[in-house]
């Protein structure tokens, strides 16, 4: 499990994104409604848990770009994907939220993923929740197979 740590960090520090692992000082209501053991948060920051790197109003949704502007920004999740894989893991769940006011897994939109289609997942459900979550990433837990 280090290992695979090690080279999650190596992932993140590449591209200037913090990780922390198993800290319960974060998101405590939803690690122990979800029952997660080992688990991982991604942060724009090194000091902070929270996180604008999620943030879509930094780009022109009406750019005919936009997919590929997101699916090249977030390509370092889709490596750690690879790297959890390569370790022998077979599923994990992704939760994704962007409001930090999520507790339980139940304020979760559930969707299912696999490795090749998770970033078109993101990409998809940006469009496909734009009413609820103004073209902002969705509050999304991904069931994605390693498969």
């Amino acid at each position: 499990m280090d290992d695979l740590a090690r080279k999650i960090v190596k992932i993140a520090l590449k591209e200037k994104i913090g990780v922390f692992f198993n800290s319960f000082d974060y998101a405590v209501d939803l690690i122990e409604d979800a029952k997660m053991k080992s688990f991982f948060l991604l942060s724009d920051s090194f000091l902070y848990k929270n996180c604008d790197f999620l943030n879509t109003d930094m780009f022109d949704i009406s750019n005919k770009r936009f997919k590929k502007i997101i699916i090249k920004k977030y390509k370092f999740v889709e490596k750690i994907l690879c790297e959890i894989k390569k370790a022998g893991v077979t599923s994990i769940d992704v939760y994704i939220s962007c409001d930090g006011c999520t507790e339980v897994v139940s304020d979760f939109i559930d969707e299912k993923a696999n490795m090749d289609s998770f970033l078109e997942g993101m990409f998809r459900g940006i469009f496909k929740y734009s009413n609820e979550y103004a073209y902002g990433f969705p509050t999304v837990k991904y069931s994605v197979d390693l498969n």
